[in-house]
């Protein structure tokens, strides 16, 4: 039977989510994500689904790299579009909630 390697808890230095972070500009640690998590309740802050395959990612100000809550994939990809603004996701949910409106009189 062959010997079980150890393995070891990494550390800020090794965990690789800990550098793909610091990569992009986001200062959190794993124990400051696990508390977010937590807070969440495991799931995505805007679908409020549990993440399917991947950890949810880190939602972070561009600017600033202050982190602003965490998401799944689809979220994520949905957010960082460039041409996305706040004003476009509003008029884009007015007119969503307008079609819906119509289809439920219909």
């Amino acid at each position: 039977m062959a010997a079980k390697k150890a393995t070891r808890k990494p550390t800020k230095k090794t965990d690789p989510r800990v550098r793909s972070w610091r990569r992009r500009g986001i200062e959190i640690t794993p124990e400051e994500y696990d508390e977010r998590l937590a807070k969440q309740g495991g799931v995505c802050a805007i679908c409020l689904k549990p993440p399917k395959k991947l950890r949810l990612a880190v939602d972070h100000d561009h600017v600033s790299g202050l982190v602003r809550g965490l998401l799944c994939h689809r979220c994520n990809r949905y957010l960082i579009a460039k041409h996305r603004t706040p004003h476009l996701l509003l008029a884009g949910a007015k007119y969503l909630a307008e079609h819906l409106a119509s289809q439920a009189d219909a």
